[in-house]
């Protein structure tokens, strides 16, 4: 896994993400606007919702061309505009061109060859596969769960097949040589199992659920050679928000997997941020450590510090932990606005007092509350 930062503004249009692990290789396309749309569609209609995320409201009057039948669509107040007939009746690509009033543009599209649509055959189930981790060794037991029912009464799920592959996970790939099958009872609509890796080659591997020929979902994993760690490392902080020129400690706690403390550990530590500086520290005799800092004001209104440690000397498998706090410049916040009306002008501020209360008792309803 791993995180993908994009630059702060993207032009709209499309782009391409391109991913390679090992032999291992796949595309995504991104679309970038400002007008989501939403479409949901029957056998006779399809209905479709566009909205404007410059403006926070529907997009009204905007125009909606359906490439298949060569027809034009506006939406109403509410964003939305009826087309009446039944999208991807025939096989092949859907596309639903969206231009707002001020020209931006949007495209949807349907591939029904993919099976990746509302109207694929595993959509007539209810479906979910979860795996104990996704990190395994080359002969270790997958375990797996899962849920499969048919959105059809009538039509019991008895049994699925799971089924072991090598590679990613791709709707439209049936050509992979099958390393394991494997036939799973299903009980009120779950269903469990495990799978032995046979001495599996370090790489990445797909798990899939099958009902009959229908493929109901996959789900993909790495299989490495690593060691556990010797010993755990945790960092915790008495509080998540804090105001400048507060002293913030960090603890650093560090024991054995059968729970005694690792003393007189040395450790490597970083501040991370606007306010950065590492350092060294040591465990006691219970396996803590201490490390403070003192928050220095900032040009922001509000900004974050983290910190991280690691064992200074080398070990078998990553041994490490971080930990972050908000810190807070003021403990008030201004919001001026100004209004001119002819020859006369206001000046609105408007002053609020910050309390960090709620943020650090976890009852804030979200990251500005």
């Amino acid at each position: 896994a791993g995180i993908l930062t994009r630059p702060s503004t993207l032009s709209e249009g499309f782009y391409v993400v391109e991913a390679k692990y090992n032999d291992a290789y796949d595309q995504m396309i991104l679309q970038i606007s400002d007008l989501p749309v939403q479409v949901i569609a029957d056998t006779d209609r399809a209905i479709v919702w566009v909205n404007d995320i410059s403006t926070g409201t529907a997009a009204a009057g905007a125009t909606v061309y359906d490439a298949y039948d060569k027809a034009t669509y506006k939406t109403d107040e509410h964003g939305v505009a009826v087309i009446n007939r039944a999208l991807c009746a025939t096989a092949g690509v859907e596309q639903l061109r969206v231009t707002a009033k001020d020209g931006r543009t949007c495209t949807w599209f349907y591939n029904s060859r993919t099976g990746i649509s509302s109207t694929a055959d595993s959509d007539d189930y209810w479906n979910y596969l979860q795996l104990d981790r996704s990190l395994f060794q080359r002969d270790d037991d997958v375990l797996f769960w899962g849920f499969a029912q048919s959105r059809a009464a009538e039509e019991p799920v008895q049994s699925v097949r799971a089924v072991l592959t090598q590679g990613y996970y791709i709707y439209s790939r049936s050509d992979r040589d099958i390393l394991q099958s494997q036939t799973v009872p299903v009980t009120e609509g779950t269903y469990s199992g495990a799978l032995s890796l046979p001495n599996l080659d370090a790489g990445t591997y797909c798990l899939s659920i099958y009902h009959g020929d229908i493929l109901l979902t996959s789900t993909y994993f790495s299989v490495e050679d690593y060691e556990k760690p010797a010993y755990k490392l945790e960092i915790t902080t008495e509080k998540k928000a804090v105001f400048a020129d507060e002293t913030v400690p960090f603890h650093i706690s560090t024991a054995f997997f059968e729970g005694t403390p690792v003393p007189g550990l040395e450790l490597s530590y970083r501040f991370h941020g606007y306010q950065s500086r590492s350092g060294t520290a040591a465990t006691d005799a219970d396996g803590t450590a201490v490390v403070t800092e003192v928050l220095a004001p900032n040009s922001s209104q509000s900004t974050i510090l983290s910190f991280s440690a690691e064992a200074t000397l080398p070990e078998i498998g990553d041994i490490s932990d971080s930990a972050s706090v908000r810190v807070f410049v003021n403990d008030i916040d201004l919001k001026a606005q100004a209004k001119r009306t002819e020859g006369n002008a206001t000046l609105t501020v408007d002053v609020n007092s910050i309390t960090l209360d709620r943020l650090n008792n976890g009852t804030a309803t979200g990251y500005s509350d």
